[in-house]
């Protein structure tokens, strides 16, 4: 918030600006002022021009590919992998995902999101696996819910309960 406010402030006499001034003093340096003196001479300054905000990006996504398509329809959602009370090993925390549709989802900008332990990952999968990594060691829980491309939540499978076992530290 202090950098917010030091910007502004430092931007805020760029608005005031009308003339400024050089002149070279008795050493030879070269000095710039808002007010004019003896010996200075005023500089012209271009015009402000805004810069134009970017183009907006919606639309250009390969997730947006396909959204006029109509999402297939999914009857079933399910967690194929880890299996339901599985003990996983793995001492640098990675757990693999896989999951099944009924009928087969392919295409049609279906995304996917997983919950571990009911919170949702942080990217939408297009694939039918994820690798999560850093996952502590201990018991949790992951579910998946498959998205249609207008955002709404097509099918959600039921949550399995795992164990993540880490070799001892010692």
């Amino acid at each position: 918030m202090k950098i917010l406010w030091l910007t502004l402030l430092c931007l805020l006499p760029l608005t005031a600006i009308a003339d400024v001034y050089e002149w070279v003093d008795k050493d030879g340096r070269t000095h710039y002022s808002d007010t004019p003196r003896q010996g200075a001479k005023r500089i012209p300054l271009p015009d402000f021009q805004p810069v134009p905000p970017p183009p907006s990006l919606e639309g250009t996504f390969p997730d947006s590919a396909g959204a006029d398509t109509p999402a297939p329809a999914i009857a079933a959602l399910r967690i194929v992998k880890p299996g339901e009370g599985e003990t996983v090993f793995d001492n640098s925390g990675s757990v693999t995902v896989e999951w099944a549709t009924e009928p087969a989802a392919a295409g049609g900008g279906i995304r996917y999101q997983i919950r571990l332990d009911g919170q949702a990952q942080p990217a939408l999968q297009s694939g039918q696996s994820f690798t999560m990594q850093g996952v502590e060691r201990g018991e949790h829980t992951v579910q998946v819910t498959a998205i249609g491309p207008d955002g709404r939540s097509l099918a959600e499978s039921k949550a399995v309960k795992f164990y993540l076992r880490q070799a001892s530290r010692l």
